[in-house]
């Protein structure tokens, strides 16, 4: 046996000797009866150093033990896995003397301490996996020189300080995984250069929640987990396709991506909602403002049952409001106005009995206002301007008695104003501008004491100004052009 064989079985023998508990008889089978190359879990190979130890493969052996400074004398090992064992003490100092090291798999163990500084001395390192341990220290700066590093997991430890902007550097990273330690400051904006990161999770620790947007530009992201209850990415200059998976944030309770330019009118610009249907504590959404095409996506219905606002306005989105839609019956706020939504608006809207918002204007919206409208008792403003309406007011909506806008302009309304309308007190805002209403405007007009603005411009009505209107103290502006033949001017 030559002096270097020598040194690598007296290593596995060294490491033996450090085991407490082996009660899958693994290493204890290791002697001198046997060729250490023919020892179980261990692999020696090569063609120019057959004889040399090349990987150590114990994980999910159920160990007990702690690792031996001899483990630096195995000058030719490249793999050590030791994962799902009892390991207990510090990661040795000694694993950083093989330079030839790509695979360090001690995850699910008890290792203290910290991680070795000089561990970067492995210059051939691919994937350092140190998951679920209680190592403790800052995060090394230093990590950023391992360049041809792939896989790097840190996730449940105690480990401090800062992510260093150097792990930027690491090009052929594709797993970023240190969720769940206490790490602090802001997540560095060098990040967004890891052009191949395919998972990155970072949820669990101290770190601001503000991410950088040059994160949202990487499409090679597959899994994204900074745990965050609220994503704020609106108010930007945000562009292209929407290609983020959200199924693992399961806490994501606010997502807002207003006034972008995000989606390009394609049919399947809003497939990423589909990944949203996982977050079932989602109650805020706003995708307003943006490119977004393609038919009303029926998946949308199977967003959590919390959801409470839902803004999808001023996009290019065109198709009907699916049925589905009544229930989310804790929906308090409904944006789609400004897209090309067509088809009747359907009765299920009258479900929504939390509803105070409901703004559906610009659009090609046709047929009447539902008469499951007088469920919504709790609507402050009802907005349906600019499209293809028909029909008359219903009556009922009477019952909506905290409407302090009512905005029907710009439709193909007919048929007489109903006098219940002006039933609403608190109203200050009723236009009714540019439709077919017909007959008196009537003397009920009066109650609106708190009416600020009065549109019924270009309608057919006829008769007197109403003398009531006088009443009305709050009133600023009045538009009624060809709407009214005059008979009596208001104060004669």
């Amino acid at each position: 046996m030559s002096l270097a064989n020598g040194t690598d079985q007296l290593a596995f023998l060294a490491f033996k000797a450090r085991i407490t508990n082996d009660p899958f008889h693994v290493v204890s089978s290791w002697n001198d009866s046997v060729p250490y190359c023919k020892w179980p879990n261990i692999l020696c190979g090569g063609h120019q150093h057959p004889n040399r130890v090349r990987a150590l493969h114990l994980q999910s052996s159920g160990l007990v033990g702690s690792m031996t400074p001899e483990i630096g004398k195995l000058t030719f090992l490249c793999e050590i896995l030791l994962h799902n064992n009892s390991f207990h003490g510090e990661i040795r100092h000694e694993v950083s003397f093989r330079s030839r090291l790509r695979y360090l798999y001690l995850h699910n163990n008890t290792f203290q301490g910290e991680i070795p500084p000089n561990i970067t001395r492995c210059s051939n390192l691919r994937q350092i996996s140190l998951g679920f341990n209680n190592l403790v220290g800052k995060f090394s700066v230093e990590l950023g020189t391992l360049s041809k590093l792939q896989f790097l997991a840190f996730h449940f430890n105690r480990l401090t300080g800062q992510i260093p902007p150097s792990v930027g550097n690491l090009s052929s990273l594709d797993t970023v995984s240190t969720a769940a330690n206490h790490l602090s400051g802001s997540i560095p904006n060098a990040l967004a250069q890891l052009k191949r990161l395919e998972y990155l999770t970072l949820a669990e620790n101290k770190l601001s929640v503000t991410i950088p947007l040059g994160i949202y530009n990487l499409s090679s992201l597959i899994g994204f987990d900074v745990g965050v209850e609220q994503l704020e990415l609106g108010g930007n200059s945000l562009s292209g396709k929407v290609d983020i998976h959200f199924e693992g944030l399961s806490n994501l309770n606010w997502l807002s991506k207003y006034s972008n330019h995000l989606g390009s009118g394609g049919v399947d610009d809003l497939n990423f909602v589909d990944t949203l249907t996982n977050c079932s504590s989602l109650t805020f959404l706003d995708l307003s403002g943006n490119r977004f095409g393609g038919v009303f996506p029926n998946y949308i219905v199977n967003l959590s049952i919390q959801l409470t606002m839902l803004f999808l306005s001023n996009n290019q989105i065109s198709g009907e409001i699916p049925v589905g839609i009544g229930k989310f019956e804790s929906l308090q706020s409904l944006g789609l106005y400004g897209n090309l939504l067509e088809g009747s608006i359907p009765t299920s809207i009258g479900r929504l009995q939390m509803l105070n918002q409901l703004k559906l204007y610009r659009n090609r919206f046709t047929g009447p206002i539902p008469s499951s409208f007088e469920n919504l008792t709790l609507l402050i403003e009802l907005s349906l301007s600019e499209n293809l309406l028909q029909g008359k007011i219903p009556s009922s909506l009477a019952k909506c008695k905290y409407l302090l806008r009512l905005d029907l302009s710009s439709n193909s309304f007919s048929d007489i104003i109903p006098r219940e309308i002006f039933d609403f007190s608190t109203l200050i805002e009723l236009n009714l501008s540019r439709n077919s209403f017909f007959g008196f405007l009537p003397l009920q007009v009066g109650r609106l004491t708190n009416l600020g603005i009065l549109d019924v411009f270009e309608n057919i009505l006829c008769g007197e100004i109403p003398s009531t209107l006088g009443i009305c103290t709050s009133l600023e502006h009045l538009f009624m052009e060809v709407s009214l033949v005059l008979q009596h001017i208001l104060g004669d």
